[in-house]
């Protein structure tokens, strides 16, 4: 029974090794975060930024390890991270710390397992209680501890946003082209969904810029996406738009698609003379011949 078992493992060896390589090409990630900021990240964010602390006192919950119970929690938690990372090593996949997360309940329990040890000093265990807990609430309401976690979609400004949509809702009429670039292109498809929610109803003809003069329900890996230069599909969005609407993020750099967008404008279009500026996002009109004064 076992020789057969060998067999099958030997005929079935090649196809394995190419359902990982197919599976490797299509999960990777370009900008997979690498082993030594993922654990930085995670063991901070999971432990309320009292990294130290969270250390000493799993380490101290090595001196119940005869029990099953912890040795199971020390399993768990070493197996979930050195198995993530190992294949992320091999197929990168991490960007972002929650795909970490399966941890996290192991490495608290051991924590608690360690403050255990501290019961011949109940004022150190309040005081680890206290602080933890301050620390937790403080991070609930920090501005940006979620956004500086490495892989976090950048947060865009509510009130610039919604100033942003009120201006275009107001003036722009339904044979303009109105382009939103709220992130970049590798990733602003995740922010369709809430643009069609603010524009619900909207009769106006809006695009994310990455996403321009594609299908509704397209997928961003979809070939009839891929496969069509993104200058065309911007030029056919654009059309003959007597104007075009351009709203986007301040402070984002520069990239091929932009470069495109400023290119195409330059040959048809004018810039119209006032440029609307709102917290943290602009929002510019392009014409052709005296529209802007529509």
């Amino acid at each position: 029974m076992l020789f057969l078992f060998l067999v099958a493992i030997l005929f079935y060896a090649p196809w394995l090794a190419l359902m990982l390589i197919k599976a490797s090409q299509d999960v990777s990630i370009p900008d997979a975060i690498d082993t030594p900021l993922i654990l930085e990240a995670a063991a901070t964010a999971f432990s309320n930024w009292l990294t130290l602390m969270a250390v000493l006192l799993c380490a101290l919950s090595l001196r119940l390890l005869r029990q099953r119970s912890v040795q199971f929690l020390w399993w768990w938690l070493v197996v979930v991270v050195v198995l993530t990372l190992i294949v992320n090593r091999f197929i990168p996949f991490l960007f972002h710390i929650r795909h970490l997360l399966a941890s996290l309940p192991a490495m608290l329990l051991l924590a608690a397992a360690g403050l255990i040890q501290l019961q011949r000093w109940r004022w150190a265990q309040s005081i680890i209680c206290g602080l933890w807990l301050v620390m937790g609430v403080y991070l609930s309401f920090h501005p940006t501890f979620a956004s500086d976690l490495p892989g976090a979609l950048r947060m865009i400004s509510r009130p610039g946003f919604e100033a942003a949509l009120q201006a275009i809702e107001q003036n722009a009429d339904p044979a303009d082209a109105v382009i939103f670039r709220l992130t970049g292109a590798d990733v602003e498809y995740l922010y369709a969904p809430p643009l069609d929610y603010y524009l619900y109803g909207s009769s106006l003809r809006y695009s994310l810029l990455s996403m321009v003069n594609a299908r509704d329900d397209v997928l961003i890996d979809d070939a009839s996406f891929v496969n069509t230069p993104f200058a065309e599909r911007l030029a056919a969005f654009i059309g003959d738009s007597s104007r075009v609407w351009v709203a986007w993020v301040k402070n984002l750099p520069p990239d091929a698609q932009t470069e495109a967008l400023n290119h195409l404008l330059a040959e048809s279009y004018s810039l119209c003379p006032a440029v609307i500026e709102m917290p943290d996002m602009a929002l510019e009109v392009y014409s052709r011949g005296n529209s802007c004064a529509d």
